[in-house]
């Protein structure tokens, strides 16, 4: 079913008067809000429709991940079909592929005589 305050399915407001009844039309442009207003001065007024938009939490914004990181027996992102220890990781120096930060080797070759992997600084 269609959300209330759509085209499909638009807000019911009773109101008094007319200038009323501008007031809740001029509210409910401002929010993009879809109202269907009568004008009834013999009933009480009743915006409780539009009241129940406006106090509806915003939906959540989606973030997106991180793409998930490739480990040595993932299938190789280059489409190969071959696992990436097999494939791409066997073309990038070790001390990047363990550390999983592309280009890291080049800057850090120098310390791979000193430093095992898992001591090297960053």
């Amino acid at each position: 079913m269609a959300r209330i305050g759509t085209k499909k399915h638009p807000a019911v407001v009773r109101v008094a008067t007319e200038e009323r009844a501008r007031q809740i039309l001029d509210l409910c442009n401002q929010h993009g809000i879809q109202v269907i207003v009568g004008i009834e001065s013999d009933q009480p007024e009743d915006i409780s429709e539009v009241e129940r938009i406006l106090r509806r939490p915003e939906p959540l914004k989606v973030v997106a991940k991180a793409p998930r990181r490739v480990t040595g027996n993932d299938y190789c992102p280059c489409g190969s079909g071959q696992k990436y220890k097999k494939g791409c990781a066997a073309r990038v120096p070790a001390t990047s592929w363990n550390l999983g930060l592309p280009g890291l080797g080049a800057r850090l070759a120098h310390h791979a005589a000193k430093w095992p992997i898992s001591r090297a600084p960053l």
